[in-house]
């Protein structure tokens, strides 16, 4: 390290102080007046060019965009082994983030409250925390002397998990069951971060097969990584932590259950089974979180041909419905022995910093949301990480709930520019792509009223954004005339780019807590990383 200090006059004592309560501390050798040599890092030059001659070659290279030739068995092969390069990418990344320091407990105690015959995890012995008038008014708890369990839903004297039940029995309790103990927290994002990347390049791929079934192979490998990190897991490997269960699980059964939907009806055959597993997928998918609720309304669209058609298809559609039964009689019946309501999945009764109970739908929030979610600029900064982290600043006079913010999803994901096409009619209008914009704006507008404005939030909408985008770039592609080809294609290409660019900065930024350079993160690593890359 090279520290300019630029000290005027005669200097007598240099201390220096390290404020950081670190466990060890080496130093091989202070100079003074020394200068800054000239340093050359193989890895970074390695790294540079690497990135540059790929960048090159996809942007000026003569490859086809839509070629007919390519063999069913070569594109199955060379995308898998894409999948799996973006897995192993994707896992060494999970495995050195900063790690939440409970071990998914709340999971792995409705696990064990399950197994012995109940929905909640525990009663609360403690009779102040029991005789208050509100419990969830977090200064007032600490006034009394209250005792309680951190981030659980407290409801009538006892202790709920709030987050998602599907989880829970998808994951942590077969894992119970056969293994006798519970399962860790980073273990299950491993879990969830391979079925993501799967999840995304199989939805692709179903686009492709339904809207570019000639799109070259090159192509679809960069829209597959392009859709697959971005729609959500550059968020999920930010940081191991409970809260992000919940929704990749959920995104995970509605990206699944998208591809099946749309596989259900090809070549003007209608393939059953995929069509129920499909709404198995999205019925589930709103036991992980509720706001996966409103993907299910793309079905219409995704099955208009069935509805507008003779009564021997309309079993068809019967039968795509009959999956959501059983699961929504099952939500509903754990609400309801809950929190004596069908509909109420008890997330506004969690012990935390805020009360949410009697915070109230103002809708005043929703200006400050969708423009925090949606259109927030980033800020660059010259310097490595090179995005700054910005804090939520508007004139609402009540309380916004808020965590760092590194921008709208619109200015994170590039590619979600071509969105605006729908606008202009040029590609013509899909009524599947204007369901997932109201999708995205019914979503942000609800995480705004019911939770607050969280980076990680945008998970539960970046899908109708990116979807609609992959959609009308595949479009583009099947509109090409010769004259444009190249220039819609590099075009298409420095949009995929520029968002796989704007998912490394992602991972950078410092918006988390714990995040990458605070003690509980991962500091060395991330020092190295600003050798790496910084200036």
């Amino acid at each position: 390290m090279y520290i300019p200090l630029e000290p005027y006059g005669k200097v007598e004592k240099i201390r220096l102080v390290i404020f950081k309560d670190f466990e060890s501390i080496v130093i091989n050798n202070i100079e003074l007046n020394s200068g800054w040599p000239f340093q050359f890092n193989i890895f970074r030059f390695l790294l540079g060019f690497s990135i540059l001659f790929i960048s090159l070659y996809l942007l000026f290279h003569e490859f086809k965009y839509t070629d007919e030739g390519i063999s069913k068995a070569k594109r199955i092969f060379v995308m898998g082994g894409t999948a799996i390069v973006t897995i192993g990418i994707v896992l060494s990344i999970q495995h050195i983030v900063p790690v939440a320091q409970s071990p998914s407990k709340e999971y792995n105690e409705l696990v064990e409250a399950i197994l012995n015959g109940r929905v909640y995890v525990e009663e609360s012995n403690d009779t102040v925390l029991n005789g208050m008038i509100n419990p969830y008014d977090s200064n007032l708890r600490e006034k009394e002397g209250a005792e309680f369990y951190w981030d659980t839903a407290y409801y009538e004297n006892r202790y709920y998990v709030y987050f998602g039940v599907v989880p829970a029995l998808l994951i942590y309790l077969p894992y119970r069951i056969m293994t006798g103990h519970g399962i860790n927290t980073l273990s299950v994002h491993y879990i969830l971060d391979v079925l993501l990347i799967l999840a995304g390049f199989f939805l692709v791929n179903e686009m492709r097969k339904k809207y570019c079934e000639k799109l070259s192979l090159i192509m679809q490998v960069l829209f597959s990584i392009t859709f697959s990190v971005s729609v959500g897991t550059i968020l999920i490997i930010k940081r191991a932590a409970i809260y992000y269960i919940a929704i990749a699980a959920g995104l995970i059964l509605v990206l699944f259950g998208l591809g099946l939907w749309m596989n259900t009806i090809a070549k003007g055959r209608v393939k059953l089974v995929n069509g129920i597993l499909e709404s198995l997928c999205m019925a589930l998918s709103v036991g992980c979180r509720p706001q996966f609720a409103v993907a299910s309304f793309l079905g219409i669209f995704i099955f208009k041909d069935l509805i507008r058609t003779d009564i021997g298809k309309i079993k068809y559609l019967v039968a795509f419905i009959v999956p959501y039964i059983p699961v929504a009689a099952g939500l509903m019946w754990y609400n309801q022995v809950r929190f004596g309501s069908f509909f109420d999945f008890g997330a506004n009764y969690n012990l935390t910093s805020h009360d949410m109970v009697h915070s109230g739908i103002h809708l005043a929030k929703i200006p400050t949301g969708l423009f925090y979610y949606l259109l927030n600029l980033p800020s660059f900064l010259p310097e490595f990480p090179y995005l700054r982290v910005m804090g939520v600043d508007c004139d609402y006079p009540g309380e916004i709930i808020t965590e760092g913010q590194i921008g709208g999803v619109l200015f994170l994901i590039p590619l979600t520019c071509l969105c605006f096409l729908d606008l202009t009619g040029r590609i013509g209008r899909d009524g599947l792509r204007i369901c997932c914009y109201i999708c995205a704006f019914v979503v942000a507008i609800t995480d705004t009223l019911m939770a607050g404005i969280l980076t990680r939030y945008q998970m539960d909408f970046r899908l109708y954004l990116l979807f609609p985008a992959i959609y009308i770039a595949m479009e583009m592609i099947n509109k090409m005339r010769e004259e444009k080809h190249r220039k819609t294609g590099r075009f298409l290409v420095l949009l995929c780019l520029a968002t796989l660019l704007m998912s490394v900065l992602t991972l950078l930024a410092q918006y988390e807590f714990p995040d990458w350079k605070h003690i509980n993160g991962n500091p060395v690593f991330y020092c190295r990383l600003q050798s790496l890359l910084g200036n």
